[in-house]
């Protein structure tokens, strides 16, 4: 689009000019008819509207921020709050969460922030709404994890259990310190270590896996452990490391320093005195070389290597609002 003589944002919808109010700067591209119409109302403050084909005001522009989710409806916030809104500009949810994600299965999480005092800052917790506005799972968790498999790991007052997104059963799988996420139908879990909720990390204690009834499958006898991976994971034994199977078989023994990268392509890799192995998924050896000596960047900038919270399987996208550290995600 562009803007005319007279101000007017010139736009698009269903092959006719869309001749925009002058009061706005822009609008974003149509979406069944509606537009995000955006006003500079200061010179550097934005707020956002919704408009119609006829150029007509649906939702006035008082908006901090309007993102279209799915089937119409509307994410806003003001007074730096969330809620839902639909085209037609009917309230759905007023403005009273820190936080709302993504709709998948008609279910979105959403957070709220409990301030603790200056000294002890904010307590996040979660919960799932659906389209309607409606609590599926009540706001008072403390952790709800990315989902895998229509399924997400959720833990109240150390308590850990995996949600249903599609029939909303809650399974508890009790005396856990730590339940991850399940990926290829089973949760690692660990027995007797300590959960720092503040730094989302586990400390001591065995790890072994659990299926998604919450039943174990593989006993926690192991120092360390991944998550399966292409019906494998690596598992730490008497500080070496080596690969089990989704029967809990050790198919590669322990005896190696530590994991290169877990099964992609049919091939993991372990190390042991500075030399990578790889294996196929029945533990047999394919290939080794050297592991190359990592040197420092000549020049100061211009490389970064830290790994992205995106690698790291709960890193939670579903909330917008909950964009922790690169450290804060690595620790799970």
């Amino acid at each position: 689009g562009y803007k005319d003589p007279l101000g007017r944002y010139h736009s698009e919808s269903n092959g006719k000019v869309v001749l925009v109010p002058s009061k706005y700067l822009y609008c974003e591209s149509f979406n069944n008819g509606y537009a995000i119409a955006v006003l500079n109302k200061n010179g550097y403050t934005k707020r956002y509207g919704l408009i119609n084909d006829r150029a007509a005001d649906i939702l006035p522009p008082i908006f901090e921020s309007l993102i279209l989710l799915d089937d119409g409806l509307y994410k806003f916030k003001l007074n730096n709050l969330y809620g839902l809104v639909d085209y037609n500009g009917h309230l759905i949810i007023p403005n009273k969460y820190h936080g709302i994600g993504k709709f998948c299965n008609d279910l979105a999480c959403v957070q709220i922030n409990i301030d603790l005092g200056e000294a002890n800052g904010k307590r996040k917790l979660y919960g799932y709404i659906n389209s309607r506005g409606e609590e599926i799972l009540p706001v008072l968790y403390e952790f709800i994890g990315k989902r895998f498999n229509q399924l997400s790991v959720v833990m109240k007052d150390g308590i850990w259990g995996l949600f249903d997104i599609e029939s909303y059963k809650l399974t508890i799988v009790p005396e856990v310190a730590f339940l991850g996420p399940c990926l290829e139908n089973l949760c690692k879990i660990n027995i007797g270590g300590i959960y720092n909720i503040n730094t989302n990390k586990t400390t001591g204690g065995l790890w072994g896996y659990v299926s998604i009834d919450g039943q174990v499958v593989i006993e926690p006898t192991y120092e360390q452990a991944y998550n399966f991976s292409e019906g494998m994971a690596a598992i730490k034994l008497n500080n070496k490391w080596g690969i089990i199977n989704t029967e809990g078989i050790i198919v590669v023994p322990c005896e190696y320093d530590k994991v290169e990268s877990s099964f992609k392509n049919g091939i993991g890799k372990l190390v042991r005195n500075g030399e990578i192995f790889l294996f196929d998924k029945l533990g047999q050896l394919i290939d080794s070389y050297e592991q190359e000596i990592e040197y420092e960047d000549y020049y100061d900038g211009g490389y970064d290597d830290t790994p992205s919270i995106y690698d790291n399987p709960y890193y939670n996208d579903n909330v917008d609002m909950d964009q922790q550290s690169i450290e804060f995600w690595n620790n799970i």
